[in-house]
């Protein structure tokens, strides 16, 4: 699928990293993207009539319906939602403010789980989509000196271990890459689905646009 007839992708934190990675690889595959960052000037060169840019701080719940709003009123659906944004958060616990944590858990937590959320009613109304979430080995297992981040990884991916329960008579589909999940698949046809998925494989997955 290229051009008009290929899929729409709403990923967060683009400014560098996975983002960026991802944006370049949809685009490349004619994809269009709606490309999402909290600091906009980190997204310069992006636009493009394939590429919507956006400021979004996930963290601002309020900016979110609008933020999808923009995507769907520019290309007209969203066929994959990747959460993305994330912070590094390193220290020993006592050294850590209160501030710090609440700020790992409202971007690498709260936030993709309010997207997924606002989103999950607009794939089940076009009766498709794919969410990726970007998680981390650290979704598994705490190493010494990031406890928060890990903290803020298991979350995410114990709470979309769940979504394809919640979400029967959607073709929407959901997985979570860099943490294995160990959620089974939902018996229904229709249901979200939850495949397991390792490091990469989910981000791939969806690129390449495997089912």
């Amino acid at each position: 699928m290229t051009g008009q007839d290929g899929r729409v992708w709403f990923i967060t934190g683009c400014s560098s990293g996975f983002g960026r990675a991802l944006v370049d690889a949809a685009r490349v595959r004619g994809d269009r993207v709606v490309a999402t960052a909290r600091r906009p000037d980190g997204l310069a060169g992006l636009q493009g009539d394939d590429v919507f840019v956006l400021q979004l701080d996930v963290t601002h719940e309020e900016a979110l319906e609008p933020a999808l709003t923009a995507a769907t009123d520019r290309f007209g659906r969203i066929d994959v939602l990747v959460n993305n944004a994330g912070i590094g958060l390193v220290g020993a616990l006592e050294e850590m403010r209160i501030d710090e944590l609440c700020a790992a858990m409202e971007t690498m937590f709260f936030g993709p789980t309010a997207l997924t959320r606002a989103v999950l009613p607009r794939m089940r109304a076009q009766g498709s989509g794919t969410i990726v979430q970007i998680s981390s080995q650290g979704g598994r297992m705490a190493g010494p000196g990031v406890s928060a981040y890990c903290a803020a990884k298991f979350a995410l991916a114990q709470t979309l271990s769940r979504v394809y329960g919640r979400s029967a008579r959607s073709s929407a589909r959901s997985s979570c890459a860099g943490s294995r999940s160990h959620a089974r698949r939902h018996s229904r046809p229709n249901a979200v689905r939850q495949p397991n998925a390792t490091g990469r494989s989910a981000a791939r997955a969806a690129v390449h646009g495997k089912r």
